[in-house]
């Protein structure tokens, strides 16, 4: 979806692998309306992201484990969530 920013996108493909598009987009509308931002998600345990990405995500604790993986990278890396300057 071309409205997204740089960093959902990101979110996306770490659901995205080894799911199919459906339970990606599922996973993905999930965790946007379950959480109030980014750093939430970071912050919240592994299981409990794996549940909101449902049982139909195929490597929904794989996933979950990305998307934290990528989002405490960042944190650490920028002290933000803001990464759009990195879009061509």
């Amino acid at each position: 979806a071309p409205e997204r920013s740089v960093l959902e996108h990101l979110v996306y493909a770490c659901i995205l692998e080894d799911t199919t598009f459906e339970h990606a987009d599922e996973g993905f509308a999930k965790l946007v309306q379950s959480y109030v931002d980014f750093n939430e998600i970071r912050v919240t345990t592994s299981i409990e992201l794996a549940e909101q990405l449902g049982s139909g995500a195929t490597g929904s604790n794989a996933a979950a484990a990305r998307v934290k993986r990528l989002l405490q990278s960042l944190y650490e890396t920028r002290y933000s969530f803001d990464i759009d300057d990195l879009k061509k």
